[in-house]
């Protein structure tokens, strides 16, 4: 059990976010119930109210996930005979932001009545300005890089990317002042690029690649290549995904850790957020590393790293150049209270880290 102060609370052995974010089956190699404990099951040890508006915030973003992925899988807005809600959803938003009301709309309704709750006064007035412009970014980020024929030119689009996407939605989220919400969106443009990172195989699935063209044609390597699964195969991969972790990533971190890793987050829950994404991203390059950078045999892999650290369940072992991991009854708050003596964190732990994994010791 965790020490009752502050907002963070019991943990609750074993139970997944999962259920309480309306998680469904992706068509891919995982589902989205694994994947959203992976990125969010430390909300799971909050105390009630805290985790309550949490879990809200998730909702609404993994609702407009199924819907644009809706569009990638099965149809075109386009298309009246498509399940496709997404640009409904978009028209009753503008709808609310300009009105103040929650128009007559089936998809998504929920969501919206939730969203004005929070965001709107009883007139209909915009009170929650900054988290509201932040989610009408969000919303067209989706529209513009929810895609299969998506192709980014430059590193320059790919960061812009990553900002508009992750960037947006993380200023979204909860018990947020106004001068975190920058650090916020620091903290989005990373974990989006690590998400991307571990879902390259399921994004090629789908017919999407997130590589820029600037950077596949430098090392030779196609878009087709990497949609077939097939990149591995090319000799200049290897420099391509050694560019890619080894000089792109740092550049990335050194823009935006800093001010992330020395935050003094008002809010507990955010320094908590931090030490969970550090052991996360951690994971995912041990992992990757593992399997030799082949992302057709990472998901097998990762996904059951993921239940052995989280479930303490699953078998297997991950090695990497320094690591061995075995298996064992590892539970995810024991996984996250190691940090406060990290041995390969992704990013450098700083003293705000690991009191930020001390908030997790267990009593």
């Amino acid at each position: 059990m965790l020490a009752k102060t502050g907002r963070v609370g019991c943990i609750m052995d074993n139970q997944s976010i999962a259920p309480l974010v309306g998680s469904s089956l992706y068509q891919a190699m995982t589902d989205d119930s694994l994947k959203d404990d992976d990125n969010a099951a430390w909300v799971m040890g909050l105390t009630p109210y805290v985790r309550g508006e949490w879990i809200e915030r998730i909702r609404w973003i993994r609702s407009i996930d199924r819907l644009a992925e809706d569009c990638l899988l099965y149809g075109h807005e386009g298309d009246e005979n498509s399940p496709v809600g997404f640009s409904r959803f978009c028209h009753a938003w503008r709808e609310l932001l300009t009105t103040g009301g929650v128009g007559e709309v089936e998809t998504g309704r929920d969501v919206l009545g939730a969203i004005a709750e929070r965001w709107f006064g009883a007139d209909g007035s915009i009170i929650e300005h900054a988290a509201a412009m932040a989610w009408d970014r969000y919303l067209e980020a989706i529209r513009e890089y929810h895609r299969v024929d998506l192709e980014l030119e430059t590193l320059a689009d790919h960061r812009r990317m990553l900002d508009r996407l992750a960037g947006s939605f993380f200023q979204v989220l909860p018990f947020l002042t106004d001068a975190e919400r920058p650090l916020a969106r620091n903290l989005g443009i990373l974990d989006q690029f690590y998400n991307n990172l571990r879902d390259l195989q399921e994004d090629a699935r789908q017919g999407v690649c997130y590589f820029p063209r600037e950077v596949l044609v430098r090392f030779g390597v196609t878009r087709a290549e990497i949609l077939a699964g097939t990149a591995i195969a090319n000799p200049g991969y290897g420099g391509l995904m050694e560019f890619w972790l080894g000089v792109y990533l740092p550049e990335l971190e050194a823009e935006v850790v800093p001010a992330i890793a020395a935050a003094g987050w008002q809010d507990e829950s955010w320094r908590v957020l931090w030490a969970w994404s550090q052991w996360r991203y951690g994971r995912i390059r041990r992992v990757l590393e593992a399997c030799d950078l082949d992302y057709g045999r990472f998901p097998q892999v990762y996904w059951g790293q993921v239940r052995l650290d989280l479930y303490g369940t699953g078998a297997g072992e991950v090695r990497s150049r320094s690591r061995r991991v075995r298996p064992g009854r590892w539970s995810w708050w024991g996984r996250l209270r190691s940090m406060a003596t990290p041995r390969e964190p992704a990013v450098a732990v700083t003293s705000g880290a690991a009191a930020a994994a001390a908030l997790w010791a267990i009593s």
